[in-house]
């Protein structure tokens, strides 16, 4: 959410959540990978 919806930085996600910036990324990156696969089993296309 701070990266998409409030639009930080990686940088600033990182230090919001204590985080190294390559949690944020690998995190982000498995959510929307997560969230990707849950709409395409409920029916929605990706384009």
């Amino acid at each position: 959410m701070l990266r998409k919806i409030k639009e930080l930085s990686i940088k600033e996600t990182a230090e919001i959540l204590n985080w190294s910036e390559s949690k944020v990324k690998v995190t982000l990156f498995r959510g929307l990978h997560a969230l990707k696969r849950q709409m395409i089993k409920e029916g929605y296309e990706h384009e």
